[in-house]
C-alpha cells in the first residue's frame, strides 16, 4: 500500500523534480537553513520508496526517463562540431569534449568506476578490450571514424615489418 506524502514531501518532490538536487529541495520544502540539516534530510527522503516513486512519476509526466537519458547520451557520443575553413566552406570534425563527458557520464551512471583501490575493489567496473592495433585507434580517435578497407590495409601494412627475403 503506498504511503501518502506530507505537504513538506510532496514540496521536496517537487522541487527535486524541477533542480536534481535534494539538498537544494530540502531548503527549499523544509524550514531549515543549515546545508548539513538539508542534506541530512535529503538523504533520508531520497532513501525512502514513497518519495523515490514520486520523484520517478513527476520525471516521467517532464519526459524525463531512463530511456530519453540514454539517447541523448548515445547522441552526445556521436557529437561534431563544425570549421569554418574559408569563404562558405566548412568542416565538420568529432567534438571530443562533448563525446569524452557523454562517456564519463555513461559511466558513472552504470557504476563502472571502481570506489575502492585498484588491489582491493571488485571487478563491478568495465575492462574495455580490444582487439585492434593501437594504430587503427589512434586512426578512430584522431579523425573520429574507422578506417576505411584501404586505410585499414595501409595501417596493417605500417605496422607489419618487411619480410626478409633470405628467410
Amino acid at each position: 500500500m503506498a504511503r501518502q506524502l506530507t505537504k513538506k514531501q510532496r514540496e521536496f518532490v517537487k522541487a527535486y523534480a524541477e533542480q536534481g538536487n535534494g539538498v537544494k529541495a530540502a531548503l527549499a520544502a523544509y524550514d531549515v537553513s543549515s546545508y548539513e540539516s538539508a542534506n541530512s534530510i535529503a538523504v533520508e527522503n531520497l532513501q525512502k520508496v514513497s518519495i523515490r516513486a514520486a520523484i520517478d512519476r513527476a520525471w516521467r509526466q517532464k519526459n524525463l526517463t531512463p530511456e530519453r537519458f540514454a539517447s541523448t547520451i548515445s547522441d552526445a557520443m556521436e557529437a561534431e562540431t563544425e570549421m569554418v575553413i574559408g569563404p562558405g566552406l566548412t568542416r565538420t570534425k568529432p567534438d571530443h569534449n562533448v563525446r569524452l563527458k557523454a562517456v564519463d557520464l555513461a559511466a558513472r551512471l552504470s557504476d563502472a568506476y571502481p570506489h575502492e583501490p585498484a588491489a582491493t575493489h571488485e571487478h563491478r567496473h568495465l575492462h574495455l578490450e580490444s582487439t585492434e592495433s593501437i594504430e587503427v585507434m589512434r586512426f578512430r580517435v584522431i579523425n573520429g571514424r574507422a578506417p576505411t578497407e584501404r586505410e585499414l590495409a595501409e595501417l596493417t601494412q605500417s605496422i607489419t615489418p618487411p619480410s626478409d627475403p633470405d628467410q
